[in-house]
């Protein structure tokens, strides 16, 4: 009896108290294993256990220079398209897109690199099957892929294939020949981006281009291919570069005579980035505000029997204005033109050869005949007549330039106003300033 009576406070000890809830709980004591709670043991995969946003499966951070899925390195493609990103040492040019990569295919100009070569436009497309690729891709020569009848390379016949020199242009593609018969033909030429080669058939004595006064009247060639303008009169121009004709790239110009043309930059022509070749042409009754007859910039080649007649300009180079070019006069015949700076040639920064030519009757501010400034000048066997300048070198005017030749010109009456400030006297004929070589 005793003992049971013990046994009862021990019962009572035992027991919890009234309305406890004595269900299982969820508060299981966690793997001391997983320090930081992730539910990832380091035995289970978890590569940094102090880091509850680290373990296997863990969303990756890219460029952040931690794994957080374990998987033994940090992501560098960002968008997922199976190429390593350019900056980290892989070959993906726009990790931030996914159809940008080595392995996409090139859509010709757009702008866009797809392939990550380097170059948005190295694809290949002809879209119209005429065997010639798009010219939006590097390379390509055809300038309309949806017509297959419009490629490169013809040779067409105005007005037998087409009814003028325009409709003629706008047919073909770059590296055609159109072949003009003799008349006169009205309207601007736009062949923008084309290398041509433009033949009037009656030189230019009976083939006329006449210009609507709204721009200029022909405007062609692109860098890397040939054009040729031959046989032609062209007049009627009004542009901003080149009143009668603009020409880019390769261009050869011969039999042609540019008269009654205006523009801020070559009354008569205007030549850019041009390895050209001009002769037998004609410049006359031009204005512009730089080149007169003809202006040249960032241009190589050689200029011969060109004559430059009446022509104005109101800032420098009256028959012609050469700008950072390496080119060569020869037989030029340079008359009455005038310009505050180079009545027949102003050359700033070109190194060539100016021999066998004339220049008379021209008047300038300095450079009654040919003004140049930082240029490398060979002067041989040229005739100064009767030019004149304001205040300084009549027939020739050097400033801060470099004569490798000076010793076989003759100068005859020409004269200056003003000429003080230059030496050697008297600077009727010449004018340095600052320049080597013509003493």
């Amino acid at each position: 009896m005793r003992r049971q009576l013990l046994m009862l406070p021990l019962l009572l000890l035992g027991c919890p108290p009234a309305g406890t809830d004595t269900s299982d709980s969820d508060d299981t004591p966690s793997d001391p294993t997983d320090a930081d709670g992730d539910g990832y043991s380091e035995g289970e995969g978890d590569c940094d256990d102090d880091d509850p946003d680290v373990f296997p499966g863990a969303t990756e951070v890219p460029y952040d220079g931690a794994d957080q899925d374990c998987d033994g390195s940090d992501d560098i493609d960002g968008d997922d398209d199976g190429y390593d990103a350019q900056w980290f040492g892989g070959d993906d040019c726009d990790d931030n897109d996914a159809s940008i990569n080595p392995g996409a295919t090139e859509t010709c100009g757009d702008g866009v690199d797809h392939d990550c070569s380097g170059d948005p436009d190295d694809g290949s497309t002809d879209a119209d099957g005429d065997s010639y690729v798009d010219v939006a891709c590097t390379g390509g020569r055809d300038c309309d892929d949806g017509d297959p009848d419009m490629t490169p390379d013809r040779t067409v016949y105005v007005p037998s294939d087409y009814d003028s020199p325009a409709a003629a242009v706008a047919a073909v593609c770059t590296g055609s020949t159109i072949n003009v018969a003799a008349g006169s033909y009205s309207g601007n030429i736009d062949a923008t981006g084309k290398a041509l080669s433009l033949v009037g058939e009656a030189g230019s004595a009976g083939t006329e281009l006449q210009g609507d006064g709204s721009g200029t009247v022909l405007t062609l060639g692109t860098l890397g291919e040939d054009s040729t303008i031959s046989g032609f009169s062209i007049t009627g121009g009004q542009g901003q570069a080149g009143g009668g004709l603009s020409c880019t790239g390769g261009c050869t110009l011969d039999d042609l005579v540019l008269s009654g043309n205006a523009a801020e930059f070559g009354g008569g022509a205007f030549l850019f980035e041009a390895d050209l070749a001009i002769s037998d042409c004609s410049f006359s009754d031009n204005t512009a505000d730089y080149g007169g007859g003809l202006y040249l910039e960032a241009s190589s080649g050689a200029v011969s029997g060109v004559s430059l007649t009446n022509l104005l300009a109101t800032r420098g180079g009256g028959g012609a204005s050469v700008w950072f070019s390496e080119v060569d006069f020869t037989e030029l015949v340079s008359s009455n033109n005038s310009a505050p700076q180079g009545a027949g040639l102003q050359l700033y920064i070109n190194d060539g050869v100016v021999s066998s030519s004339t220049f008379t009757d021209g008047a300038s501010e300095s450079g009654g005949g040919i003004w140049a400034r930082e240029s490398t000048v060979e002067l041989s066997a040229n005739s100064f007549v009767t030019n004149y300048a304001e205040w300084g070198g009549g027939g020739f005017y050097c400033w801060d330039s470099v004569v490798d030749e000076f010793d076989t010109n003759t100068f005859t009456s020409n004269s200056v106003y003003d000429c003080d400030d230059y030496t050697p006297y008297p600077c009727d004929d010449w004018a340095c300033r600052d320049c080597y070589g013509c003493e």
